[in-house]
Parts: C-alpha cells; sequence; structure tokens
C-alpha cells in the first residue's frame, strides 16, 4: 500500500483484484511502457502519461476510497464523475510544492505490479527472464571458448 499525501489528506493506493482486473489498467499500462519505450516523441508520451497518472491512480483508489471514487466496475456508472474527482486531486497535488511528475508516475506504477497481489507473479516473470539472460550468457562465453579451443587447434 503506498500513501500518497495531498494537501492536508492522505489517499491510501493499493490496487484490489476486482478494480484492477475490470479496469484494464494493466493494459493501458502495458500500452505506456510500449510507447516510452518505442520512442515516440516526448511530448506525446507527457500528454499521455498526464491523462493515464488519473486513471491509475482512479483504480488505486478503489480499495480504501471506494465510498468517495467508487464507480460501477461493470457498468462504468459514476466513472466519469470518479474520474473527475481524481484528476482534480491530481491537479491538487500537482499544485504542491513537494510535486513530483516522474515520482507520482513511478510509485502508482510500482504499488501495482510490485506490492499488489500482481507482485509474486511479476517477480516469477523477472526471474525467469534472468535466468533466460544467464543462460544466453553462458551459452555465448561456451561458444566464444570453443571457438578459441578450434582456433588454438588450427593454430597447432
Amino acid at each position: 500500500m503506498k500513501t500518497i499525501k495531498i494537501g492536508e489528506k492522505e489517499y491510501k493506493v493499493q490496487f484490489g483484484y476486482i478494480a484492477t482486473a475490470k479496469s484494464g489498467i494493466i493494459r493501458d499500462l502495458v500500452n505506456i511502457e510500449r510507447m516510452i519505450g518505442d520512442g515516440e516523441s516526448a511530448i506525446e508520451n507527457l500528454d499521455k502519461i498526464l491523462m493515464f497518472i488519473p486513471e491509475i491512480m482512479l483504480v488505486g483508489l478503489q480499495k480504501f476510497h471506494r465510498e468517495e471514487f467508487g464507480y460501477n466496475y461493470d457498468t462504468k456508472e459514476g466513472k466519469d464523475e470518479a474520474f473527475e474527482k481524481v484528476s482534480q486531486l491530481v491537479d491538487d497535488y500537482f499544485d504542491g510544492e513537494d510535486a513530483d511528475f516522474k515520482g507520482l508516475f513511478n510509485s502508482l506504477e510500482d504499488e501495482l505490479l510490485h506490492n499488489g497481489f500482481l507482485s509474486s507473479m511479476f517477480h516469477e516473470e523477472q526471474e525467469s527472464q534472468e535466468k533466460e539472460q544467464e543462460n544466453q550468457e553462458k551459452e555465448q562465453e561456451q561458444k566464444q571458448t570453443q571457438n578459441k579451443q578450434k582456433k588454438a587447434k588450427e593454430e597447432n
């Protein structure tokens, strides 16, 4: 759980299963990450990320602040109003002295991927990728060693 202070109030952000699954926020995050990785223009990225921050924050607020920011996940009834409230919160956050655009985005992303119910799946995937990379590096080292041995035999 992440606590974000906006003005005098603290908001607890935690990504619960139902809100996360029904919102499509993971797909949206993947698209944002892909867009950043593809090297699209900084202005275009900034515009999309600015619109994404209230969306991801809205999903993260459902667990502890549903009374204030809740909406019907299936029909999306009340979502526009809740989104506007969260957008105003984000606006208030950026008016503060401690406002950090990249920091807010990264902390919301980190909470979603590393601290919520997705964390074990994310860590398993990360470990799998690390092992695969290690195996590829070992294979490359073995090929280099074999090539050196082959050249040494040819020279003799």
